[in-house]
């Protein structure tokens, strides 16, 4: 009788045998071979088309908009021109992407399916889903890419645009810098105004005054400083021309004291923390939302929906790219004429839908109607639930309507079995 190491020994000796068996057989499965190169060279050419003739679209536009008076009423140098177009670039690219994959799996598809290459590939025993996988790939690289760019470039753009254009009119360009900044700090008690707030450079605050109040919300301290500067190495607050008031309980002045500088360490607050009241959701990468959340965990839900909506469509945005190639592929390999247009279409429609739905998810969570999570991925998920529905119909030949998906519904079972249980077990079964 074997003893219960040796029967241990035998089974990681079959389990290693048998895994290493299973992932051969699938590095050959999914190995790239020279059907892949075929697909990604077919797919990425109009790939670039597209996004090269969406891109020169809004540059046309926008230069017959902006770019002339530029040149000619403000005189702007064309150095700063192209430094204005390359700042909006990271929006309009996460703007096309989707629509240019989704345009590009149609045309790249569509002539192959007009060509039976599709066809020809699915009869020599290739599955739709791994002749599709190289393209998928693809999509999940553009997810990557529109990622990075939604991160703050993509955000901050417009808001960058604004500020560069300022400063083409002769206004004073206030990229740097926020006025008319109020800000509370309800975990420490402080209430800070500025005139003006330096984000960058020597971090500064001019026209400066700080209400230090108790539990009860009555003012303790006051602190007044024509200029204040902030020491990001020590964390302390350093204030020039300033004026120190306490008050008692009954409201009466303590002390009164005028000091050319006051130095103040230990206070948490930093410029952008302060200047994170005055900030608009929309204009504000996914660190800077993040610094602003934690920051204002006191303020009410309705305050915080819009920035908790937008941090999470910082992350779900970029997967409409991969949905939207989910939805437009196995529309696109269609066998006949009328089955192109109705393929065109329907994927068009799609995703004009998913556009609107994530559109109306995103002022419903800004509103507070809906949880952020769920109005930032209810529509990704929505949609790319349908997509995989359609991948199954099309690779297993069965037809995209009503009828189609009842059909394969009721035939699941059998399906799964076919998949998960080997012929000999089914022979042994019989």
């Amino acid at each position: 009788m074997q003893s219960i190491s040796e029967i241990f020994c035998s089974l990681a000796k079959w389990f290693s045998r048998e895994s290493v068996g299973l992932v051969r057989d699938i590095a050959k499965t999914f190995a790239p071979k020279l059907m892949d190169r075929y697909m990604v060279v077919s797919f990425v050419v109009p790939f670039f088309y597209c996004m090269l003739g969406f891109i020169g679209i809004w540059l046309v536009y926008d230069f017959g908009q902006n770019g002339l008076s530029m040149l000619t009423d403000m005189k702007v140098p064309i150095g700063s021109v192209l430094i204005f177009y390359m700042t909006i670039l990271p929006q309009v690219i996460v703007l096309t992407l989707p629509i240019a994959l989704l345009l590009a799996f149609l045309y790249t598809l569509m002539r192959m399916s007009r060509r039976n290459e599709i066809l020809s590939f699915l009869t020599v025993g290739v599955s739709l889903p791994r002749l599709l996988a190289p393209l998928f790939l693809i999509s999940l690289l553009v997810v990557c890419l529109s990622t990075i760019l939604n991160d703050s470039l993509a955000p901050n753009a417009e808001r960058v645009s604004k500020e560069l254009m300022k400063e083409f009119q002769g206004r004073e360009r206030d990229l740097n810098y926020l006025f008319g900044v109020v800000f509370r700090n309800r975990t420490d008690g402080r209430i800070w105004y500025a005139t003006r707030l330096a984000l960058r450079g020597e971090r500064e605050a001019r026209g400066l005054q700080v209400l230090v109040t108790d539990k009860t919300g009555a003012v303790r301290t006051k602190f007044f400083a024509h200029r204040a500067v902030y020491d990001r190495f020590d964390g302390s607050w350093r204030m020039f021309g300033a004026k120190r008031v306490d008050y008692a309980e009954d409201g009466s002045i303590e002390l009164d004291d005028d000091r050319r500088e006051i130095v103040i360490t230990g206070w948490s607050e930093t410029p952008q923390q302060i200047a994170s009241s005055n900030m608009k959701a929309t204009s504000m990468g996914t660190e800077e939302l993040r610094e602003y959340l934690d920051f204002n965990k006191g303020f009410s839900d309705a305050q915080l929906a819009p920035f908790r909506t937008h941090l999470h469509f910082r992350r779900s945005t970029p997967w409409i790219c991969f949905v939207v190639s989910l939805m437009a592929a196995p529309l696109a390999v269609v066998f006949n004429r009328r089955g192109m247009l109705s393929g065109v279409t329907t994927a068009i429609a799609l995703f004009f839908a998913l556009w609107f739905c994530s559109q109306l998810f995103l002022a419903l969570g800004e509103g507070n109607r809906l949880d952020p999570i769920t109005a930032a991925w209810l529509p990704v998920c929505s949609f790319g639930i349908l997509g995989i529905v359609l991948l199954w119909l099309r690779s297993t030949n069965r037809e995209m309507d009503v009828r189609g998906i009842t059909d394969a519904l009721k035939r699941l079972p059998e399906d799964l079995r076919r998949t998960f249980i080997s012929p000999s077990t089914r022979r042994s079964r019989a």
